[in-house]
């Protein structure tokens, strides 16, 4: 490559590691938004000021921010569990803290959230079962649920173990 095409890539790279940095920004900012709507239960706009700090932080790519922004997408999917606990939408936490778990599969509030939540589907399950709501006969059967509370028992058991690896470690 030439000096000029050299110094046209350095540039390049300049500008899209300003952007990340902005992105990040934002991202951070984001984030703190809905920390305050759902310090006042305005539990709807922080779930979407979570969902979009998430979608920021998914475009980032550089290798200066992306270690950070992976860890920052774990907090952020664990505080939109919360508000989807909040709400009483026990599937979608479940699903928030499985994707947060595939980003750090050590992280034990997350599990501890992903457990609650298991142990809720198979609460409101058998509520719901005797009404006469519409559940799937898959969501309600004892099947279902026996394995929901042995993943619920599974996260706890690895929440604790990694607590007590921690605690050990200090």
């Amino acid at each position: 490559p030439t000096t000029k095409s050299k110094m046209k890539q350095h540039q390049q790279h300049h500008l899209e590691e300003d952007d990340e940095e902005e992105t990040f920004e934002k991202a951070t900012l984001l984030k703190k938004r809905g920390n305050d709507y759902f310090s006042t239960n305005q539990y709807k706009l922080a779930d979407i000021s979570y969902r979009a700090c998430i979608t920021l932080l998914s475009s980032i790519n550089g290798r200066r921010r992306r270690e950070e922004a992976k860890m920052m997408e774990v907090a952020v999917r664990s505080n939109l569990a919360l508000v989807l606990y909040k709400e009483e939408r026990f599937e979608k936490v479940e699903e928030e803290c499985s994707l947060a778990l595939r980003i750090d599969a050590t992280n034990a509030k997350v599990l501890y959230r992903r457990a609650l939540a298991r142990e809720q589907q198979t609460t409101i399950t058998t509520t719901t079962s005797t009404t006469t709501t519409s559940t799937t006969p898959s969501s309600s059967s004892p099947n279902h649920k026996y394995n929901l509370l042995i993943k619920a028992q599974s996260d706890l058991h690895n929440a604790i173990t990694i607590l007590s690896n921690e605690e050990q470690k200090n």
